[in-house]
């Protein structure tokens, strides 16, 4: 067995006994999507189990994968994704994000992991992945290990990349964006760009919200906390604006049918409008007593049975002085005197 292997061997033993020691663990991720067989050698109860879906992980817990895949959500947003017949040593975990402080420490024992590291508002951040020959330093970046006994290779999806090997941790190589190295005993490769075949194997996995409900103890959760991040912001706006857009039209036909009603409530109690030449309507206290029409000159004729009492045809006295009854005295009309001759009877 080589000496680094040995010595690698030796420094988990003792941080397995340093673990011990702890009075109480707390959950520091969780298992977000399992396919397959994947286990979890766990010190504190002492054993191995089964993975499911919302299984706690903790620090210093050993995950492996047979023939399936696994996904790890910690509790600093990072996401770790191992393939088939991987194993990682979840060797330390802290986060602290009132004091400012994450650091975490991840040994990749041998497989492919892909790590998505969140940036975060930490001062003192320090994240690494190790394997038996190399360290890789990463800061709020994208990366995919792929370890074949004492062979490690770094590729940098995004961000940089800090990597060296254990025994010359001097001679460091920085990877950019699309660029990979390798280490096996000596310092790292000249960076070169990373092969469209090889970014293909280490594609993340997207598994769909019926895949990632339908597994063990998947069903009946909170299916927010555990699925992919959410849409774009773009594409938040976008429903948000429809959704306002919808309310907006709803308040109009509310309004709008509000004015209709009171529009019909005046039509029933308003009167019709009427036209100039309308005779005027009889109000409460009947029509308008009937004037009477001008005679020439301008004047007003008396009504029928307001006249003064005129003498009756025949009655009035004959020559000769015969009896009869004498003829009533005249008296003046009502009415103003027009330039129409008028007479009246002379008496006998």
């Amino acid at each position: 067995m080589p000496i680094n292997t040995r010595f690698f061997i030796l420094t988990l033993c003792v941080l397995a006994l340093l673990s011990q020691l702890a009075t109480a663990a707390e959950s520091v991720g969780k298992i977000v999507f399992v396919k397959g067989k994947a286990t979890v050698l766990r010190l504190e109860p002492k054993g191995s189990k089964d993975l499911n879906f919302n299984d706690d992980i903790f620090a210093m817990d050993t995950v492996e994968t047979k023939n399936g895949s696994l996904k790890i959500l910690f509790e600093d947003q990072t996401v770790m994704s191992l393939s088939e017949n991987s194993k990682v040593l979840i060797t330390e975990q802290i986060f602290k994000p009132k004091q400012g402080v994450r650091k975490s420490i991840f040994d990749v024992l041998k497989g492919k992991v892909r790590t998505i590291v969140e940036k975060v508002a930490a001062e003192d951040s320090d994240v690494k992945l190790q394997t038996p020959t190399a360290v890789a330093g990463i800061r709020g970046t994208d990366v995919g290990i792929q370890v074949e006994g004492n062979r490690t290779q770094f590729l940098c999806f995004d961000g940089l990349v800090e990597t060296y090997f254990k025994g010359a941790p001097e001679q460091k190589v920085m990877l950019e964006a699309g660029q990979l190295t390798t280490i096996q005993s000596a310092a790292p490769s000249t960076p070169e760009n990373i092969p469209a075949d090889v970014q293909k194997q280490f594609r993340p996995e997207a598994p769909a919200l019926k895949e990632v409900l339908n597994q063990s103890g998947g069903q009946g959760l909170n299916k927010k906390e555990f699925l992919p991040p959410s849409p774009p912001p773009a594409q938040e706006n976008h429903q948000e604006a429809v959704q306002n857009n919808k309310k907006q039209d709803q308040r109009s036909q509310q309004q709008n049918q509000q004015v209709n009603h009171q529009d019909q409530q005046s039509l029933r109690h308003d009167p019709a409008p009427q036209s100039p030449d309308a005779p005027p309507a009889q109000g409460p206290q009947g029509p308008p007593p009937p004037q009477a029409p001008l005679l020439p000159g301008g004047t007003q004729e008396v009504p029928v049975g307001l006249a003064p009492p005129g003498p009756t045809p025949g009655t009035a006295g004959t020559s000769g002085g015969g009896a009869g009854a004498p003829a009533p005295t005249p008296t003046a009309p009502t009415t103003t005197p027009v330039d129409v001759p008028m007479s009246f009877p002379v008496p006998g």
